[in-house]
């Protein structure tokens, strides 16, 4: 079973629930109308939960014990202004709850009817409507339950008690959710509710008792006024511009001022502090006013017993005479004749008057189309669906849920273009086509904004990650100073990026990490040159010593002395060893032979004088 896929009619879960519609889609959640086949067939909400399948956390047995109890707490509360939470189950690794169904309209939709007949709720109906809620917001505080998510389409009046009923309890629900994708770990901060209706401390992932109050007085502020949170509260400067336009008793509207205070401390601390200062108003006359008939009462005067004046306004038994009853009798067959055309003629009436509402012709006069019913209820219904769209319960987080969000939007408009031109409510429904079609393109804009930027983001990741490996292997000041320059320009990138996409914390961790890498460049440059510093002070030491050398002694030269007596200088005999050494040693033969010089000439003697021969 694919959780983005719709339970299909005829569906049958646990053997005994049976889906015959569906009613809604929530931020994480379906909502059908079943049908118990086991139990004489009676009719229930089931609810079925959405969890984030981008997370690959299993559902384990403790997250499912975690989830019963979550469920059991609703089954725990007993009011009859709460639906009863009867059962809950897992099939197919989704999670259902099953909880009793409640008849009647929202008050969102019974404030578009109103808007539509050009009427709203008086201030009347509204303190009545604060007196019915009040105790039951006070029983859940007492229960520790914090409702979070108080809005028109969260509160129902059921036309079986004639009270308002409050439904979608979204802080116990978003806490099942967080289990189911996030296991038994507690995801703190958690923002639940709608936009404008929740106290401004909910988006601080902050709640308290008065906050419910003060999304109480919000809701009861767009029912007198039938405009949107957004109208209501200028949020730039938070002024409060309902204060001008709201037309009701000062002691009313005071109350207001005091449940809608913008800090908690100063709002009013409990839901019976509020009931009490509008019981202070006075007691109001809401009985309905009798409906006064149309037809004529005939009177019938009293017999002849009694004397008195007779009034020429009242018939008077004696009048009518036995003629008048033979005359009667006379006439019966003419009588039965004329019933008999008249019958046929009032059944043909009756018959024409069924028809008509599907006689277009005949309808749209009459103004009871029953294809305008048909399709007035289905743009109601695709008109609630489109305010969960636009304005989703669960915070949207990531690209997947604007994507979802995008599908669910494109699901509304085909609804409301899927409404033809000859029905009542299509020119409605052109007007609203041309909101949501305005919001899906700015929705896809977004969403190719957040693309883009995811990628553009994605690059840098991957230079970080180089760059972190030649940041480790660099040893020489001039990559120090290249990586610190290629840091500083991604850093730059990063700080060019829109801190509203979703990815901005990400992007600030890799600043963070950017900063931390030219931090630790700029350490080891310093310790790069405090080294080269160090050597060459060394360096220029050494050679100074080298060039200014003085001996730690001094010299003492020899002088002879001069009436000192002359030594003759002995000569050692040499050794006979060495001698008889030096023998020994032969020369080395010679490798090479010297060239012959050419012999001289004999001589001859010549004798000189004197000689003898």
């Amino acid at each position: 079973m694919n959780v983005n896929t719709p339970l299909s009619q005829e569906t049958i879960l646990e053997n005994k629930y049976r889906i015959i519609q569906k009613l809604g889609k929530g931020g994480f959640s379906r909502t059908y109308l079943v049908e118990n086949i086991q139990e004489n067939r009676k009719h229930y909400l089931l609810k079925e939960f959405l969890p984030n399948h981008n997370n690959k956390t299993e559902f384990n047995q403790k997250s499912l014990e975690l989830f019963y109890q979550e469920a059991s707490i609703l089954s725990k509360l007993n009011h009859p202004q709460i639906p009863k939470f009867l059962d809950w189950f897992q099939e197919n690794n989704n999670f259902f709850i099953v909880q009793e169904y409640i008849k009647g309209d929202n008050y969102w939709q019974l404030l578009c009817k109103r808007k539509r007949e050009q009427r709203l709720f008086s201030e009347a109906e509204i303190i009545q409507w604060f007196k019915d809620l009040l105790p039951l917001i006070n029983y859940l505080h007492e229960n520790k339950i914090i409702h979070r998510d108080i809005s028109p389409d969260n509160i129902i009046y059921s036309t079986e008690i004639n009270k308002p009923v409050l439904i979608d309890f979204g802080g116990v629900k978003q806490k099942m959710t967080e289990i189911i994708n996030h296991g038994y770990e507690e995801i703190k901060g958690t923002i639940i509710g709608k936009i404008g209706y929740s106290a401004p401390e909910q988006f601080k992932g902050q709640c308290y008792e008065n906050s419910d109050i003060y999304a109480l007085g919000v809701t009861g502020l767009v029912l007198l006024t039938g405009k949107e949170p957004e109208l209501l509260f200028n949020s730039y400067s938070r002024k409060q511009s309902w204060v001008q336009d709201l037309n009701i008793s000062d002691q009313f509207k005071l109350i207001f001022e005091k449940i809608l205070k913008e800090y908690p401390d100063e709002r009013y601390a409990s839901a019976m502090d509020v009931l009490n200062e509008i019981n202070k108003i006075g007691t109001l006359n809401n009985q309905p006013q009798q409906s006064i008939g149309s037809e004529k009462t005939i009177l019938i005067a009293p017999s002849n017993d009694h004397k008195f004046e007779k009034d020429p306004y009242l018939i008077y038994p004696e009048n009518i005479t036995k003629n008048e009853e033979k005359k009667n009798e006379d006439n019966s067959l003419k009588k039965v004749i004329l019933f008999l055309l008249m019958t046929l003629f009032g059944l043909s009436i009756i018959g024409l008057v069924l028809q008509a509402p599907h006689i277009n012709a005949i309808c749209k006069k009459l103004d009871n189309c029953a294809k305008d019913k048909e399709y007035q209820k289905i743009f109601d219904e695709t008109l609630v669906d489109g305010k969960e769209v636009i304005n989703p319960k669960q915070t949207v987080k990531n690209i997947n849920d604007l994507q979802s969000q995008q599908k669910d939007l494109q699901e509304v408009i085909k609804d409301f273009k899927e409404i033809p031109n000859d029905v009542k409510v299509y020119d409605q429904a052109q007007e609203e086509l041309k909101v949501y079609e305005n919001k899906l393109i700015e929705l896809d804009e977004k969403i190719k904004k957040e693309n883009k930027a995811n990628l553009e983001f994605q690059e840098i990741v991957k230079k970080m990650d180089n760059l972190r490996q030649e940041t480790s292997l660099a040893n020489n000041t001039n990559k120090y100073q290249k990586l610190k320059a290629e840091w500083e320009g991604l850093k730059a990138k990063l700080n060019e990026f829109d801190g509203n996409l979703f990815i901005s914390p990400q992007v600030s961790n890799q600043i963070i990490e950017s900063e931390k890498n030219i931090a630790k460049i700029d350490d080891n440059l310093k310790i790069l040159q405090a080294q080269a510093k160090a050597k060459a002070e060394q360096i220029a030491r050494e050679k100074a010593k080298a060039n200014t050398y003085k001996p730690s002694s001094p010299v003492v030269r020899y002088k002879p002395q001069q009436n000192a007596p002359k030594i003759a200088r002995q000569i050692p005999k040499k050794s006979p060893v060495l001698s008889n050494h030096k023998q020994n040693i032969t020369k080395p033969q010679r490798n090479y032979y010297p060239k012959k010089t050419p012999s001289a000439p004999p001589q001859k003697n010549i004798s000189t004088p004197g000689s003898v021969w």
